[in-house]
């Protein structure tokens, strides 16, 4: 579908910055469509669900109704992770911090100068803190980064915290006591404190308010098992959302709009990626990059510790797990995957 529309996958020549460069034509609209109709009844309806994309979206809002969803469709991969996951403990698996981050995704309408990422977005943008059921709002300006524990050196010292904007990544390699990773520390400055979120599928859909996913860290907290229930149902989602853009595309409108080219600024960009909040920040001097720095999901959940030791959210997701056989300790390993770990993403 995106090679369609994108001229190959991957690394798509035709979406750049402005837009598309082709305008799409019925037949090739209609082509997507016809892919994605298919992969829906064929594998997603039929293998994952069990049941029907949209009696699913509009009657699964709770773990009651998830129950009963996987009684009713017990052959469905979804319908078997929730009652396996259940009966093996994974709902009691890799809590973590507690604090989901999600930088919001999806614009409802086009991209505007100034997105406000709790309104103009499908998937809000907030922070939600778990043991209080409470919703905060989210400013990048509250990001930092730290390297106390990383092969990296600071100009003003390796113990304070950097903005990306500010951001520096000069290698450090020499062996100084304490500095044992690739991986910067993400941090977020939450009124004075120093916040270590989790974030992905599962810190996305709560944030997003979304009622089934809701309902489980509610009641259940978040977990390996909730992990993977949020990867599905995001992916359920978004099956919905394609098809509905598809169906609704209007032909004869711009789908490219030049964009001006700054001689001197700074500019971010903040997106839901698989692994979740991803963000890249630019500083333009003389027409030229200055500075680029990104803040990657696995960074911001398995980053080491901060200048006060505080831990990452993975970190402590993984200390105190039973381990029943330590020459085979799976318990660890699901707690990891959950968070579909990516360590090379991780390298700055």
């Amino acid at each position: 579908m995106y090679a369609i529309f994108g001229g190959q996958w991957p690394h798509g020549s035709a979406i750049i910055p402005g837009g598309v460069t082709t305008d799409p034509y019925p037949n090739e609209i209609n082509k997507a469509l016809g892919i994605l109709k298919n992969i829906t009844s064929n594998y997603l309806e039929k293998v994952i669900l069990g049941g029907d994309l949209d009696q699913f979206l509009n009657t699964v809002k709770s773990v009651k109704d998830l129950d009963q969803w996987s009684e009713d469709f017990p052959e469905s991969d979804l319908g078997k992770i929730w009652r396996f996951g259940n009966e093996l403990g994974w709902h009691k698996l890799g809590f973590g911090s507690g604090i989901m981050l999600s930088y919001g995704h999806f614009p409802k309408d086009e991209y505007v100068k100034e997105v406000d990422r709790e309104k103009d977005l499908i998937f809000r943008a907030g922070i939600y803190i778990v043991n209080k059921g409470e919703l905060v709002r989210f400013d990048q300006k509250n990001i930092m980064e730290f390297i106390n524990k990383s092969y990296y050196k600071y100009t003003k010292g390796d113990t304070i915290g950097l903005h990306p904007f500010e951001g520096e990544t000069n290698p450090n390699m020499s062996g100084d006591k304490g500095k044992y990773t690739l991986t910067k520390c993400f941090r977020y400055n939450l009124n004075g404190e120093l916040i270590t979120p989790e974030v992905g599928a599962l810190a996305m859909l709560t944030v997003g308010q979304n009622p089934l996913i809701l309902d489980i860290v509610n009641k259940l907290g978040p977990s390996v098992l909730a992990r993977v229930i949020a990867r599905i149902v995001r992916v359920s989602i978004y099956h919905k959302l394609i098809e509905d853009e598809l169906e609704a595309f209007e032909f004869g409108k711009p789908t490219y709009k030049k964009p001006n080219e700054e001689k001197e600024g700074k500019g971010y960009g903040l997106v839901e990626a698989p692994r979740g909040a991803l963000g890249h920040w630019i500083s333009v001097k003389d027409g030229k990059i200055y500075n680029y720095q990104m803040v990657t999901p696995t960074e911001i959940n398995m980053g080491p510790e901060d200048p006060s030791n505080n831990k990452s959210h993975v970190a402590k997701a993984l200390i105190g797990t039973e381990v029943v056989d330590v020459s085979n300790p799976v318990e660890v390993y699901h707690i990891i995957r959950s968070h579909d770990a990516c360590m090379v993403c991780n390298v700055h």
